[in-house]
């Protein structure tokens, strides 16, 4: 390749070799590491995109898998990670490195169908094939489509499967994937599924981190559809972004029956709110994402009782004033609010969140002098007050805030 990141590989002791890991006794090769590390490639665009594009392929890193690999008999951890392949199939042969605990090979411009093989590696802790295009390449919207093999349900020792930002078009979340039962961590983010999602995810009772959104799912999600999510005691992070919730009339109630969820992301999920019927106390929860749903005129009153919140993100969800409800919140060390055409001046009980880091209320009709409360507020770093309808910025609040972020129009 034209970097000669590869210019080690020379000689017979391939142990030398950049990005190669050795067993210091016995020598076997334990370990490859070869992915296009961006952060070594100084490429800064200047407005001219083949100049860029260049000085990107010049370090990327390029070519086919070679099947001598297989060679390597005690190979552990192999990391091909954001190499191009040029729209490549997998090869099947990955599937008989039997000793694999760690395969990335995301974002490396794969093709195709995943092989069945990769089921066979039953050592298997990390695997992750994001940014791909399995399933086929899409040509002028041919509807290409594919299947996730059943055999990766054999993976039992899989603890970590990222299978985002692919195009599995037309095809649902296989219910297999319920059977990996030692999973920590699954990411299926906008990775072309619809259909229903199957309750068998409820299976994964020791899975922290869920992101399922920007999927196709049927178009109304029905709140007893996703009473499986109330088995997954483990979960801290669940991120259901993008998918349609507006049916769902006791989601809330559901979720909040997780008692480790510390972060929970619903952004644009076209949720209709009603007012539950059960106490909701989200034990754990310390980031709560809410933005763009629309509650009507004022938001729900559940939210103001998570006096626990550190991070809350309201903006697109009412119209109205600044809710009295977040004067209680002292815990917060992040509030966004925009685009809530709020209508009101600034409540001197915001200065009294003395925690406050980041502050967003642009895109609003908020009106009146800027106060000089904002001096108390000595914590915050980033606010923006942008698109409003401010008279006056009080003297010296950029400077003895130090603010990183400040716009005013």
């Amino acid at each position: 390749m034209q970097s000669n990141r590869l210019s080690s590989w020379a000689g017979d002791d391939c142990c030398q070799w950049s990005g190669v890991v050795c067993d210091n006794f016995t020598g076997h090769v334990l370990e490859i590491h070869l992915p296009n590390n961006y952060s070594d490639a100084d490429c800064h665009y200047n407005g001219k995109h083949f100049e860029y594009d260049d000085c990107w392929s010049y370090y990327q890193l390029g070519g086919k898998i070679n099947p001598s690999l297989l060679d390597l008999k005690h190979l552990r951890y192999l990391d091909l990670s954001h190499i191009y392949f040029g729209g490549i199939r997998l090869p099947s042969f990955i599937g008989s490195i039997g000793n694999l605990r760690y395969l990335n090979l995301s974002t490396a411009g794969f093709s195709g169908a995943i092989p069945h093989q990769l089921g066979n590696l039953t050592m298997i802790r990390f695997l992750d094939l994001s940014g791909n295009y399995f399933g086929g390449i899409r040509m002028s919207d041919a509807g290409f489509n594919g299947a996730i093999p059943h055999q990766l349900g054999n993976l039992t020792m899989l603890r970590y499967l990222d299978l985002s930002w692919n195009y599995f078009r037309g095809i649902h979340i296989p219910s297999f994937i319920g059977s990996i039962g030692n999973l920590r961590y699954l990411d299926l983010n906008y990775a072309g599924f619809s259909g229903a999602i199957p309750h068998q995810l409820g299976n994964l009772t020791m899975v922290r981190y869920l992101d399922l959104s920007g999927n196709s799912f049927e178009k109304k999600l029905r709140g007893d559809n996703l009473h499986w999510v109330s088995s997954l005691l483990s979960l801290q992070h669940l991120d259901m972004s993008w998918v349609n919730l507006s049916e769902a009339v006791d989601w809330v109630e559901v979720i909040s029956t997780l008692p480790s969820l510390v972060e929970l992301r619903l952004t644009v999920c076209d949720l209709k709110y009603s007012s539950p019927s059960t106490t909701i106390n989200f034990t754990s929860l310390h980031i709560l994402d809410l933005s763009d749903n629309y509650f009507g005129p004022s938001t729900p009153e559940w939210i103001f009782s998570l006096n626990h919140l550190v991070s809350l993100d309201i903006s697109s969800c009412f119209h109205g004033p600044i809710p009295n409800g977040i004067q209680n919140m002292t815990s917060l060390k992040e509030f966004y609010a925009s685009a809530n055409n709020l209508n009101s001046s600034l409540p001197k009980w915001l200065f009294n969140l003395r925690d406050l880091v980041s502050l967003g209320l642009g895109f609003n009709e908020l009106q009146g002098q800027i106060p000089i409360g904002l001096l108390n507020m000595s914590s915050l770093r980033d606010l923006d007050l942008s698109y409003n309808f401010f008279t006056s910025l009080p003297n010296g609040l950029l400077s003895s805030l130090r603010v990183s972020h400040s716009q005013f129009q």
